[in-house]
C-alpha cells in the first residue's frame, strides 16, 4: 500500500514504518476488530522501541488510527487520514458489508477484488498500467481476510468526538473517491482542532498511486511542521 511514497519520505531525521495490519500483506492473523488490530499497532511500536508517533493510516487505517488515539493520547503527535473518516457505518453501509460477507463466502474473493480495484482510482486515471499497479496491490487477498475486515468496520466504534483531541491532524481526500464522499468527509475535518486538508482533484481513494508526489509532498510536509 505504502510502497510507492514511504522510501521517497524517509530522511536522516525520521523513520517511517508502514506496518502490514492482521490479515493483510505479510501479515496472516486476521482480527475482526479495529480495537485488536490498535493494540497490534501498539505492540509493533513497544516492539520496536517507539514511545511515540505520528499515526497515518490509509482507509481502514484511518479507523485504527483513531481507536489508537483514543486509546493512549500520550503516544500519538498527530493523526493523517488518508481516504479515510471518523464516523461509524450507517445501516445501509452495515447491511452491504453483510451481504459482501455472504457473497466472499459463497463465492470467493476474486469476482469481488476485480469489480473492486475499479473503484479504486478515478476514472480518468484508469490506465493500464495504473489499473496493474493496483490489481498487484490487492493480488493475494485472502477470502478470510475481506471478511474479518469486514466484520471489524461493521462494529467499529464511531469516532467523531475523538477529532476534537487538540493534536495536529492531516486529511488528503480525493475529490472523486467512490468510497468517502468528499463533502461528507471534509465536514468532519472542519471540526478539528487543527487540521491540514488537502482536497484532491481528479483523484479517487489511492492517492498514493493516482498522485504519489503529490502525497509524498504532503505527508512529508506534515511530518516536518509536527
Amino acid at each position: 500500500m505504502w510502497n510507492t511514497v514511504v522510501s521517497a519520505l524517509k530522511t536522516n531525521f525520521t523513520d517511517y514504518h508502514a506496518v502490514d495490519l492482521p490479515g493483510f500483506g505479510a501479515n496472516k492473523d486476521c482480527v475482526d476488530s479495529v480495537e485488536r488490530m490498535s493494540d497490534f499497532v501498539f505492540s509493533y511500536m513497544d516492539n520496536h522501541q517507539i514511545l511515540d508517533a505520528i499515526i497515518i493510516g490509509h482507509s481502514m487505517g484511518g479507523y485504527v488510527a483513531l481507536e489508537m488515539l483514543s486509546k493512549q493520547p500520550n503516544r500519538i503527535n498527530g493523526i493523517g487520514l488518508i481516504h479515510s473518516h471518523a464516523a461509524s457505518d450507517t445501516e445501509e453501509k452495515k447491511d452491504n458489508r453483510k451481504k459482501l460477507i455472504s457473497f466472499i463466502e459463497r463465492n470467493g474473493e476474486k469476482a469481488f477484488l476485480h469489480q473492486f480495484t475499479k473503484q479504486l482510482i478515478a476514472t480518468q486515471n484508469a490506465d493500464t498500467n495504473r489499473l496493474n499497479q493496483v490489481n498487484k496491490l490487492v493480488e493475494g487477498t485472502r477470502p478470510e481476510a475481506i471478511i474479518s475486515a469486514s466484520k471489524a468496520m461493521i462494529k467499529r466504534t464511531d469516532h467523531t468526538n475523538t477529532l476534537s483531541v487538540d493534536i495536529p491532524f492531516l486529511w488528503i481526500i480525493g475529490k472523486e473517491d467512490a468510497f468517502m464522499p468528499y463533502t461528507s468527509v471534509m465536514r468532519q475535518a472542519k471540526l478539528c482542532l487543527t487540521a491540514e486538508i488537502h482536497l484532491l482533484d481528479n483523484v479517487g481513494h489511492l492517492s498514493m498511486y493516482e498522485a504519489p508526489e503529490q502525497t509524498q509532498d504532503i505527508i512529508a510536509g506534515f511530518v516536518e511542521s509536527v
